[in-house]
């Protein structure tokens, strides 16, 4: 029996605080694992352990797993080295879907099966190809007597070939999420209920999330990331792709004599990630939900990701998006830098913000 996306032990049946399991956060790309886990109280949190796999290229392209044997050779390595078991993983984005729904209000154990009949209107699975979870978002009232739902979706093929290689590997995940909630988690702060938007700008692509009071209800792919940009700069200046990662970072690395060109190369890239954002920001302004709901205007973006450390990267997003812009803080949620300083560098904590919110799960049910 597969797991239930979202919907492992912990959601079916939540025992109490004290008794809970402690799980490791595992999020798997296209070319490496990595996992987080974390001890201690809720937002006193303290990093334990840390680590990433190389997968070897072919293995997983874009979130399909091509060669399950492989797969589950890498996963075995990092279970080892690391020594865990229990894990909350992360499901690739690019077949999921998040919709909202309305339901007539009725008896909570009748929802799941109520949701279930509807889903077919809005994604393109059969029920039975579907693996779902949900979240009320809006209690039944007089005034308004139905369930807003928010429902993830994913193909159960795909649930089921994750749940294979991770069992393979002696792994028992707890639990699965959409990428874009464990971002949610990891950098917007607890209590802050704004309409957000998480751009995460990746090694080959860019992940864009829209969370409405921590509750992911939009996510996209844009199949373009850090490595295009460091492409055009190696064949443009004649540098390795260290050099080229090294003159992202810190624009001083630029001889000044092609500053200028080195800073108009890295402007019309950005553009193109730019257009992107703003498509889809445009998108959740003019559409509708599929309640007929207008969305509510968005009030800031977050910037994390492996390739999100470009000098002014964003302010420049900032300026072409015109939202608000930060980079994020992946520990903003686990612990306060007054009082841990984490193993893991602030730089490298952005390429690990979805295993850090994957981490945070246990503690913030």
């Amino acid at each position: 029996m597969p797991v239930p996306l979202l919907h492992g032990i912990f959601r079916a049946f939540p025992p109490p605080r004290m008794l809970r399991v402690s799980a490791a956060g595992l999020d798997l790309s296209d070319e490496y694992i990595k996992i987080v886990d974390f001890s201690g109280a809720r937002g006193q949190l303290r990093l334990t352990r840390h680590g990433e796999e190389k997968i070897p290229l072919g293995v997983v392209e874009n979130g399909k797993i091509l060669k399950p044997a492989d797969l589950v050779q890498s996963l075995t390595r990092i279970r080892e080295k690391h020594g865990i078991t229990n894990i909350i993983a992360a499901l690739p984005e690019e077949d999921a879907y998040v919709v909202k729904l309305r339901i007539p209000a009725m008896k909570r154990k009748n929802l799941r099966e109520a949701i279930e009949l509807q889903l077919e209107e809005f994604v393109p699975l059969k029920p039975s190809e579907a693996e779902f979870d949900y979240h009320v978002l809006r209690e039944p009232t007089q005034d308004h007597p139905f369930f807003d739902c928010k429902v993830s979706v994913l193909p159960q093929v795909s649930v089921q070939s994750y749940l294979d290689a991770f069992t393979q590997a002696g792994l028992r995940p707890l639990a699965f999420e959409i990428e874009g909630q464990a971002l949610a988690r990891a950098v917007i702060p607890e209590h802050d209920p704004a309409p957000l938007m998480i751009v995460d700008f990746g090694k080959w692509r860019t992940g864009i999330a829209i969370v409405v009071d921590h509750h992911l209800r939009f996510s996209a792919t844009v199949p373009f990331g850090g490595s295009h940009l460091n492409k055009q700069i190696m064949e443009k200046f004649q540098v390795s792709e260290d050099q080229a990662e090294a003159m992202k970072r810190e624009q001083k690395q630029v001889p000044a004599a092609q500053a200028e060109e080195f800073t108009s190369l890295v402007i019309a890239s950005l553009a193109v990630l730019a257009d992107e954002v703003n498509k889809y920001k445009l998108y959740w302004l003019d559409h509708k939900d599929e309640t007929g709901d207008s969305r509510p205007k968005l009030e800031g973006l977050y910037l994390c990701g492996g390739s999100s450390n470009i000098e002014g990267m964003c302010a420049k997003l900032q300026e072409a998006v015109g939202l608000p812009a930060q980079t994020a803080n992946p520990w903003i949620n686990a612990f306060s830098l007054k009082d841990h300083i984490p193993a893991l560098p602030a730089n490298d904590a952005l390429r690990y913000a979805t295993a850090i919110g994957l981490a945070l799960r246990t503690h913030y049910l």
